[in-house]
């Protein structure tokens, strides 16, 4: 079992927590938890790592934040300790919350589907993931901006493809 913290927003951690059960969050390497791990921190040489020590002191200087929280993850699964650099660490913590904005963007797509409004499905989702405003820093206002920029990257994916 090799531990990793990493600093996420407030509400990333609650969505995380949420999906994934109660801290430490464990990571099976075949769960897509698992899978955004291995191609975030790649698991050439599988030395095992000694302690999350090491890694929270050298982390804290990439992505220290008054408003960042800790969240601990446990790996199942072995992984080279010198692929945790700060760059792949400060990868998969972009890389989870890209999976919360992905969350919520399929979230809201399908509730439209439903006829339900933008901003009222973006709150719906905000309050079946117990996201709060004071608690965990993102408001409506701001995570229906999120959502519009994440339907506009989506939109100008599908025409570059076409």
């Amino acid at each position: 079992m090799i531990p990793i913290t990493l600093y996420l927003e407030p509400y990333v951690k609650k969505f995380v927590m949420k999906n994934y059960g109660k801290e430490p969050v464990y990571v099976r390497a075949d769960s897509d938890l698992g899978k955004l791990f291995r191609l975030a921190i790649s698991k050439d040489n599988y030395l095992q790592v000694s302690s999350d020590i090491e890694i929270e002191e050298s982390f804290e200087t990439v992505r220290r934040s008054d408003k960042l929280e800790k969240l601990k993850f446990v790996l199942s699964f072995r992984i080279s300790q010198g692929k945790l650099t700060h760059e792949n660490i400060h990868r998969l913590a972009n890389a989870i919350e890209n999976e919360f904005e992905k969350a919520m963007y399929y979230y809201v797509r399908g509730m439209r589907q439903v006829h339900i409004s933008e901003s009222r499905a973006v709150r719906r989702f905000l309050v079946d993931y117990g996201i709060d405003d004071f608690k965990h820093g993102l408001n409506e206002a701001a995570a229906i901006k999120m959502m519009q920029r994440a339907r506009q990257q989506k939109e100008k994916n599908i025409s570059t493809e076409m």
